[in-house]
């Protein structure tokens, strides 16, 4: 019961208990139809999923149970509960959602932004067949315009490009927070009040680079008419104002930093433990690192963004080539562990290891053995 009365939640995935199971079918599949039939099974509700094998073959679905529901209906908002013919009819069978498979243009590309804009011209699945009351993601984000333009402008990408273009640190010119940016500058260029932060923001290049001076007022002024995730839509947004949130972010990094234009080093850190680490990247940025707490009480810690990366590649013969990074380590919960802060370092580094793949590799490597639950 709330102050507008009563209402019934429901997801798709309400119910279904066969994640697991889906998630060691994916696991164990050995080619595409494999794969493809634990897909089918819809025991995971959400989540984007992508696919590739030492064949060439590579798939991308925009996978989600979507509710057999009412086309007249605006599901944006809140339905009728005592309407029988919106209640709904299960789920949408597999295949319903948006899909790619085999692209001619050889790239598939996600980073949780529109499945319409996850391959080359001529393979992105038709917006015209999939109606709103689907409720398919449409939003362009700044990760979508930059994966696109990286991945998908380079015809002939090196194992080197390939693992540079995911740590890019770039918001595009076409990006909501660029355009806020933009705004400010041209509306404040006769603002007194603003000619010190206008004229930091002058020199901002998009970038959030560790050296860079004009990130961190740029971000947070984001933050602030954005939100959290830079989208303007789905966070609360603080500052709904412009030049408010400029002034605001202002006065947030004088208090903690003594000026507006601390270094994004000095301005956000990854932290674990005793460690406190220099990081590139920004929220919705392919370097994804998102702030936490306000820069008025000086360091934020980067609190979300990216976590583990694995990068595989299939030799002719032989196990996968795979890199990988974390942010923390593998012990995630073990304070006392050796493991628990060991691969900070490399991942605020963007450097990368390569973990054996073979039984022998491992034992080579191995420093202790045992068997969970056993000493």
């Amino acid at each position: 019961m709330t102050p507008n009365g009563v209402f019934a939640i429901a997801y798709g995935g309400q119910g279904d208990i066969r994640a697991v199971e889906q998630w060691r079918r994916m696991g164990k599949a050995h080619d595409f139809d494999g794969w493809r039939a634990a897909m089918s099974l819809q025991g995971i509700p959400s989540f984007n999923a992508v696919y590739a094998d030492r064949t060439g073959m590579i798939a991308y679905f925009y996978n989600a149970a979507i509710p057999d529901r009412s086309p007249g209906q605006d599901w944006s908002k809140t339905a009728d509960g005592g309407r029988g013919d919106l209640v709904w009819n299960g789920v949408r069978p597999f295949g319903s959602a948006p899909f790619i498979v085999a692209p001619q243009s050889g790239y598939i590309v996600n980073a949780n932004h529109s499945p319409f804009e996850a391959s080359g011209e001529g393979d992105n699945p038709d917006p015209a067949a999939y109606p709103p009351h689907l409720g398919i993601d449409r939003r362009s984000t700044n990760r979508g315009i930059r994966i696109q333009a990286l991945y998908g402008g380079d015809e002939e990408i090196t194992a080197e490009e390939f693992l540079a273009y995911k740590m890019d640190d770039l918001y595009a010119e076409e990006s909501r927070p660029r355009k806020l940016i933009a705004s400010l500058i041209e509306e404040g260029a006769r603002d007194a009040e603003l000619s010190e932060a206008i004229d930091v923001l002058r020199t901002w290049d998009g970038s959030t680079r560790r050296t860079s001076r004009a990130a961190a007022l740029a971000v947070r002024t984001a933050h602030l008419n954005l939100g959290y995730r830079m989208m303007g839509e789905l966070d609360p947004i603080e500052e709904p104002n412009p030049r408010d949130a400029l002034l605001r972010a202002s006065r947030e990094l004088k208090e903690g930093f003594g000026r507006i234009d601390p270094e994004w080093s000095e301005a956000v850190r990854l932290k674990r433990g005793a460690l406190s680490l220099p990081i590139d990247g920004g929220p919705d940025i392919l370097r994804a690192v998102y702030p936490t707490g306000s820069p008025a009480e000086g360091p934020q810690t980067s609190g979300g963004g990216d976590t583990l990366i694995i990068y595989a590649d299939w030799p002719p013969d032989g196990p996968p080539a795979i890199k990988t990074t974390h942010h923390f380590g593998a012990a995630t919960l073990d304070e006392g562990s050796t493991h628990y802060a060991d691969q900070a370092a490399l991942f605020a580094e963007e450097k990368w290891k390569s973990p054996p793949m073979t039984l022998d590799a491992v034992m080579a490597e191995a420093t202790g053995d045992y068997r969970p639950g056993r000493k």
